[in-house]
């Protein structure tokens, strides 16, 4: 007898747009949301994108969900060669958290990753009871959860730098705010964040990143739709003129 084994399927969670893509499929289903996209909402919006698909998809289908940095909390993680177990790179992670100013107690449910040995890691935290209410929503429909990570945390774990000399900027442009990523030879160096207080926030976010670096060799940027592409090529353009900006493809991450 021939095994059928359990589909995997991708999701985005954005203010603004909401997809579901499944392997094969010519184009994902999308959703336009307006305004931020508030948890419940987007919890909603993947709730209406299940349902449209229900009669095709098969009890314990993965779901790998790509959610909105603002529903959640990413901060970068130091190396440190002493730190071996998962509780103590927990507790390092609550310092982290906590020296930034946010505390990250039993409302939150908080990850940790390293992408290479002895490199810049990150952490990621998202909303418990939020956490749950996906949970729930999964096995009512007989699915099963693969991944939940938030956009900024995703492109750290799969956006692909080329090795030269000079350091990557990535850019990610959300309808609420926007996230730098600066890479180098040496990894991740840092993420800063912008939120969209004012039209020139983006402009903002930009000349602290040309004030911080010594230059960038490489310029990309993602952003759920593509309204936006040529304003964000613009920015860039501002202040590294020379500079070749690729735009990455909304679901570049969840192949």
């Amino acid at each position: 007898m021939l095994r059928l084994w359990p589909e995997s399927i991708h999701a985005g969670l954005f203010g603004g747009q909401c997809w579901l893509q499944r392997r094969g499929a010519p184009r994902s289903a999308a959703q336009a949301l307006g305004g931020s996209g508030t948890p419940a909402e987007l919890l909603s919006a993947l709730s209406s994108l299940l349902d449209e698909h229900g009669a095709t998809l098969r009890r314990g289908t993965r779901i790998n969900i790509l959610v909105s940095d603002g529903i959640g909390s990413v901060i970068t993680l130091p190396w440190q060669d002493a730190l071996r177990s998962k509780d103590e790179l927990s507790a390092y992670a609550h310092a982290c958290f906590a020296q930034a100013g946010e505390t990250m107690d039993e409302a939150w449910v908080m990850r940790t990753e390293f992408r290479q040995y002895r490199k810049t890691g990150i952490a990621y935290a998202l909303p418990r009871v939020w956490m749950l209410q996906l949970l729930e929503l999964l096995a009512s429909l007989g699915l099963r959860l693969g991944s939940v990570m938030p956009v900024s945390a995703q492109a750290y774990c799969c956006h692909k730098v080329v090795a030269t000399d000079m350091p990557a900027l990535l850019l990610l442009r959300e309808p609420t705010r926007t996230s730098a990523l600066y890479f180098g030879k040496e990894g991740l160096i840092g993420i800063d964040v912008e939120p969209h207080a004012s039209p020139r926030a983006g402009e903002r976010l930009m000349r602290r990143q040309n004030a911080q670096r010594q230059g960038i060799g490489q310029a990309c940027y993602w952003a759920p739709a593509t309204q936006e592409d040529e304003a964000i090529a613009a920015l860039f353009k501002l202040y590294w003129p020379d500079v070749t900006v690729t735009r990455i493809d909304s679901h570049a991450w969840s192949a």
